[in-house]
């Protein structure tokens, strides 16, 4: 006998046990009461500003044959301390949530370990209170309600930002700014690498981005000083925020490369002010037109392609003629600088 004496041997067509059956009634419930569920509506009451959805244990479910693909949102990873306390109002009875492509549904953000819906607005507000919480009281200083908008939902791997890693670039953006001291740089610091008038701003484009016009060419060489250049970009950047319409992050700035030589390129200058870009102003360059194209400039390219990410690598691009190129971005009657070639 393959069983014991206390062990009787279940007969073909025996019924299973009522736990087992019930555990199956309940996963189904679940699996319909998900798909029942209406995310809009939690929108629609004003005391629910705040959807969330921990994501542990429903499997990925296939698409409907010719119906609308589903795309997995990402969990970010587990906020502990005082973070976790901002979102306490969430609700975590539903196991998984996914995003149609095909439906116009309320934002999806990220926050802690826990995918939420957010009214408008809301991200910026929690995100504040997030920075603040670790000490950079400044933000509401420095970073406007679209700017965070903006970085929190942009997409990184093919998938977007999660809550946790959005809230560390942005802290690492506002530590640099402190240790540098970016907000105290004003222009008699600087004067002496902008005297040629060479690094100006300039106007806005069609979409209200402020442009900075750029000619290497022209700088005074018997004047130049790396950290003081360094300096001036973190001015020329700063002021470039401040001229950016409500609604605008971005900027857009144009290279002219004509009479470019090596005594114009500092390989350790581009380095540096690569890692500014990415750490102290992140997602704040919009389009880098470069142009005309010469061995020097594809010589500094091969250089800086190696430095920068493909996202921010897809924001440049070459042109022979600067000056007619950027006529197509312009507002009727406005012209680029004189010396643009």
């Amino acid at each position: 006998m393959s069983l014991s004496d206390n062990e009787p041997e279940r007969q073909p067509g025996l019924k299973k046990s009522t736990s087992e059956t019930s555990l199956r009634l309940s996963r189904l419930l679940r699996r319909r009461a998900l798909d029942a569920v209406d995310i809009e509506s939690s929108f629609e009451d004003p005391d629910s500003s705040l959807l969330s959805i921990n994501r542990t244990s429903l499997a990925s479910r296939e698409p409907t044959k010719g119906g609308p693909q589903e795309e997995e949102v990402e969990v970010a990873d587990t906020v502990e301390g005082e973070d976790r306390d901002l979102f306490e109002d969430c609700d975590d009875t539903i196991p998984c949530i996914t995003r149609d492509r095909s439906y116009s549904l309320p934002d999806v953000r990220l926050s802690g370990d826990r995918v939420c819906a957010h009214r408008e607005g809301d991200m910026a507000d929690r995100m504040r209170q997030v920075l603040k919480l670790r000490g950079f009281n400044e933000v509401d200083d420095v970073l406007d309600d679209d700017y965070i908008q903006n970085v929190t939902t942009r997409i990184k791997n093919g998938k977007q930002r999660t809550f946790e890693y959005s809230a560390e670039k942005l802290q690492a953006s506002l530590r640099w700014r402190r240790e540098y001291g970016a907000a105290k740089v004003v222009y008699q610091d600087v004067e002496q690498s902008l005297a040629p008038q060479h690094m100006v701003w300039q106007g806005l484009d069609l979409t209200g981005r402020p442009i900075l016009y750029v000619k290497p060419s022209l700088m005074d060489l018997s004047t130049y000083d790396r950290e003081n250049y360094l300096k001036a970009h973190v001015y020329l950047l700063e002021q470039g925020m401040g001229m950016m319409p409500k609604g605008t992050t971005t900027f857009m700035l144009v290279a002219d490369a004509s009479g470019l030589g090596r005594q114009h390129t500092d390989i350790k200058l581009m380095r540096q002010l690569v890692h500014i870009a990415t750490l102290a102003y992140p997602d704040r360059l919009g389009t880098l037109m470069v142009g005309p194209v010469n061995m020097v400039v594809r010589g500094v390219w091969s250089i800086v392609s190696r430095l920068i990410s493909k996202n921010m690598a897809s924001k440049i691009c070459f042109v022979q003629s600067p000056s007619q190129a950027i006529r197509e971005f312009l507002p009727e009657g406005q012209e680029p600088p004189e010396w643009l070639a």
